[in-house]
């Protein structure tokens, strides 16, 4: 079935739930961000994607996270005051600089999968074994 004959009640179904899960992961952000105090949300989703790498470039961040190499550079000065992260040149190119997450940034990356982890664990306890399974795999396939 290709998109163009997708039945368009079942479009209306995605986006409500789209809508729905979008809401919930910003209400669970906020949460989390309540808990862990002194950063924003711009900042969080910052030191999440360098908690995905091994010393992130600043090209690589702000091509993910869909920001100016400058924005990127300034928030992560930010970060440094705040001990999050250290910032380093790269040894082969003196013009890139090399991003990785310190103790206090490994905690917050460690503490947001553990949020993460127990709303996974609300949203599961929804869903019978074989739901979970059948979820999943649908999950990564859309990752795919």
């Amino acid at each position: 079935m290709t998109s163009k004959n997708f039945p368009k009640h079942l479009l209306e179904r995605f986006i409500s739930c789209n809508s729905k899960i979008r809401l919930a992961t910003l209400a669970s952000e906020q949460e989390f961000l309540n808990l862990a105090g002194k950063i924003n949300a711009a900042q969080l989703q910052l030191i999440l994607a360098i908690g995905t790498c091994e010393n992130c470039s600043m090209k690589y961040l702000a091509q993910i996270l869909g920001s100016s190499p400058a924005n990127i550079s300034q928030m992560i000065k930010r970060l440094q005051v705040k001990k999050f992260v250290s910032c380093t040149r790269d040894v082969t190119d003196r013009r890139a600089s090399q991003v990785r997450l310190l103790s206090k940034g490994q905690k917050i990356y460690q503490a947001h999968r553990q949020h993460v982890l127990r709303v996974t664990k609300q949203w599961f306890a929804k869903m019978s074994h074989d739901e979970q399974l059948f979820f999943l795999e649908i999950w990564e396939r859309l990752c795919q």
